[in-house]
């Protein structure tokens, strides 16, 4: 199906951003996509959805956003409802790219009330939403996934570079880490490496 799709990761990663991506897949773009392997990010490892993103990004028309720690941070204290927050950046990174594609058709994972994703776009006229569990399924939506996971990656690498500290992924054991980067930088430092509102926050 030629489509949009869009995913997002950092979601439940105490440290780095939150990404989203979208990426668009049309019959020119489905043959690379099959050859490429590319599937839900979850089930690739880190390694290969390098390769796989440096690949995607020569024939996959795509938009990237970045949501760091420290302009999360702010805007979740604005606005502190995860999900409304990726409903916003899902339609916004979307309609970068169909500015440069010709698609009505956008898929996303249901990631919550359907409907914050609808009232983003109906600013957009004649665009059909699809919002399904398991989206990654579809070419586009897997594509998009790839990208939003190689970005996060790559973000955490130069975290971990700037800071010359391992950023652990995930949501767990990450509390001996936060503990020994507070120790060192301060704890105020920690709302620029980490999402202050995960309740990880309280065991520091």
């Amino acid at each position: 199906m030629e489509a949009i799709g869009i995913d997002e990761s950092g979601k439940g990663d105490f440290f780095g951003p939150l990404v989203v991506a979208a990426a668009y897949v049309g019959k020119s773009e489905e043959k690379i996509v099959a050859e490429l392997g590319v599937t839900d990010s979850k089930k690739i490892t880190d390694k290969k959805i390098s390769f796989i993103a440096r690949e995607l990004k020569r024939h996959v028309p795509h938009e990237i956003s970045i949501l760091e720690p420290e302009t999360y941070n702010t805007t979740y204290k604005k606005t502190p409802n995860l999900n409304l927050l990726l409903a916003k950046m899902h339609y916004e990174t979307a309609a970068k790219l169909l500015e440069k594609v010709d698609c009505y058709t956008v898929i996303a994972d249901q990631f919550g009330n359907k409907i914050l994703l609808e009232k983003e776009f109906m600013q957009i006229k004649n665009i059909k939403l699809i919002q399904m569990h398991r989206a990654e399924s579809t070419p586009s939506v897997a594509a998009a996934s790839i990208f939003a996971r190689n970005t996060f990656c790559e973000y955490m690498v130069g975290m971990d570079k700037k800071f010359s500290f391992h950023f652990p992924k995930g949501a767990t054991h990450v509390v001996d880490a936060a503990k020994e980067f507070a120790k060192i930088y301060g704890r105020e430092k920690l709302n620029q490496v980490s999402k202050a509102h995960f309740k990880t926050m309280g065991k520091i």
